[in-house]
């Protein structure tokens, strides 16, 4: 196919470059010279809320801390009194265990006077399930409890604040054990909520924080949605210790300028965040500005837009609507459009596009049938050996027993069996027949187990038996409960053949009670029965691309199975369709 190329000023990307560069550049130079201008007040007004809440209330806490630990490092110095109730629990009476308890008591009281950030403080001794408290005393502890208390505290660096069931605590070990051992004990100071709060300042002049990291969360935000907008915005950063990022960020159409610091000591992250206009009373003039800028901009890219609409989105529209008529397999269709720019090209192309696509698809779909009749026939020609020398077997025993009536029945019923088989493939036939055949197939398994395999058969009636449905799609699934459900089956057999209908779909389920398949096993017969692809259960693999082909993709098998308590196969086809 010979193009004609055309000149570069005619292309419709050069004209909306043009027309973009010179409605925008001009409003973007000036938007930058006040931008640069706003952005340094901004940045020193940044810096003073940092410098005012930062250091003075987290540097204060940090240190408040610091000084709470090391009190705990020097009790746990002076562990004397720890190991004996330790080791001599059961050893000492309870005068000497009195004694051991108050001095211990009386060093934790200590620990607790350090700080009025200390809330209370706790010694636990898992080996013997106590606890020495400032609340408490002395009491039992659940046997999971400082287990459990470990696990969440222990890959929190000792000094620093941990996190668990909602409370901030600053634990101390005689030794890091690992996950496997608990330590001797634990000295866990359980911090204020109360006295951390007053300590990073109340909500006044506008001025908000939020402390939070994956298990804890405390603000002093009335509006509990700005925390949660605040701790969202926070995931994008990736900061270090002591590291302190400022940004802008948006919550409920009102911008806030927000201050992240990062503490190693309270491990989290705190936010200080306060509304831009408040920063911003002293830049009204530049942001009236600004908004003329804005105005300009809007005004711009309405005429911009217009002359896009008229250029581009025309075509456009026609291109969609021919995109949304091809989802709905409307193919018989051709674009018409006069322009000779590009989107005349287009059209071109995809007016030849749709003539090649059909010519494809009926060439794919006739390919499938003709392979899906070619594998139908491989079907009728591949009989199971087994299958045919038992029945004759059986036949011949029958005659020279002079049991004539079975072998009259086996005789009449293999004759209708391979009568139907060696039809033509070609044509359907009808869901009375099908079933016909089926109860013909099941009539000569019935004679070769006798009483070991019982049979249910529901016959099918009108107006459902005059149903035009691709020959032999029901016999394979029976012959696949006898060939691997049963095959080991010496008594209690079971094989039904049933069916309903619902929402103008007849159902046909073919279910056996033997050894079934797993989960894994059941997962990859359905990718096999989804992809086409061949297995040991080629004869449901070919029902059930047949089905597909003629019905559609939303028709066919549906396998369920337990293992070691049955398999069931059900065929979905269309009432209305087929009738």
């Amino acid at each position: 196919m010979q193009m004609t190329l055309r000149k570069p000023l005619n292309s419709i990307y050069f004209k909306i470059l043009v027309v973009y560069l010179i409605t925008i550049l001009p409003i973007y130079a000036l938007f930058v010279i006040f931008q640069i201008r706003i952005s340094k007040d901004i940045n020193n007004e940044r810096s003073e809320v940092i410098t005012n809440y930062t250091n003075r209330s987290i540097t204060f806490i940090e240190n408040e801390l610091a000084r709470v630990y090391n009190t705990q490092q020097i009790m746990a110095a002076n562990n004397f009194e720890i190991t004996m109730l330790h080791r001599g629990y059961n050893k000492i009476n309870a005068y000497q265990l009195g004694k051991l308890v108050q001095s211990i008591n009386d060093n934790l009281w200590s620990i607790k006077k350090s700080s009025s950030l200390v809330d209370s403080v706790k010694l636990y001794i898992p080996a013997i399930q106590r606890e020495v408290s400032t609340i408490s005393y002395f009491d039992v502890i659940s046997e999971n409890m400082a287990e459990n208390l470990y696990l969440n505290t222990m890959d929190t660096q000792q000094g620093s604040v941990a996190y668990a069931d909602k409370q901030m605590l600053l634990c101390h070990y005689n030794t890091f054990t690992g996950k496997d051992t608990l330590p001797e004990y634990m000295i866990c100071v359980q911090l204020s909520e109360k006295s951390i709060r007053s300590m990073l300042g109340a909500a006044s002049d506008d001025v908000f924080w939020i402390i939070h990291n994956q298990d804890f969360q405390m603000s002093n935000d009335p509006n509990p949605n700005n925390a949660q907008v605040l701790i969202e915005s926070s995931k994008k950063y990736d900061m270090i210790d002591n590291e302190i990022i400022t940004d802008v960020i948006d919550i409920d159409s009102v911008k806030y300028i927000v201050s992240y610091v990062k503490s190693p000591v309270l491990n989290c992250l705190i936010s200080y965040y306060t509304p831009l206009s408040e920063i911003m009373v002293h830049m009204q003039s530049y942001i009236n500005i600004v908004l003329i800028i804005g105005i300009c901009t809007l005004v711009g890219g309405l005429v911009l837009a217009f002359y896009l609409y008229s250029m581009l989105k025309v075509p456009l529209n026609h291109l969609l609507d021919a995109f949304r008529q091809m989802e709905k397999g409307n193919l018989d269709m051709e674009i018409h459009y006069r322009s000779n720019n590009e989107f005349g090209t287009v059209f071109k192309f995809f007016n030849k596009m749709l003539t090649q696509l059909n010519s494809m698809i009926n060439q794919v779909y006739l390919a499938q049938i003709n392979l899906k009749k070619a594998q139908l026939r491989q079907l009728q020609a591949q009989i199971n050996p087994h299958f045919l020398y038992n029945s004759f077997g059986i036949l011949t025993h029958s005659i020279m027993r002079n049991d004539n009536e079975v072998a009259l029945s086996m005789a009449n019923n293999l004759s209708s069996y391979f009568k139907y088989i060696t039809k033509n493939i070609d044509e359907d036939t009808t869901l009375g027949k099908e079933f016909e055949f089926a109860q013909t197939y099941l009539n000569i398994q019935k004679i070769r187990f006798q009483n070991k395999i019982h049979i249910e058969f529901k016959p099918i009636v009108e107006p459902y038996s005059d149903i035009k449905v691709p020959r032999m799609i029901l016999q394979p699934l029976i012959e696949n409960c006898y060939k691997h459900g049963l095959k080991n089956t010496e008594y209690s057999g079971r094989v039904s053949l049933t069916w309903y209908t619902e929402d103008n779909n007849l159902f046909i389920e073919v279910k056996d009670n033997g050894c079934g398949i797993n989960a894994s096993e059941l997962e990859k017969l359905k990718k096999y029965l989804d992809e086409g692809t061949f297995s040991e259960h080629d004869g449901l693999q070919n029902v059930n691309q047949r089905l597909k082909l003629k019905y559609g993709s939303e028709y066919g098998l549906h396998v369920e199975s337990v293992e070691n308590e049955y398999f069931k196969v059900t065929v979905t086809i269309p009432v209305l369709k087929g009738a």
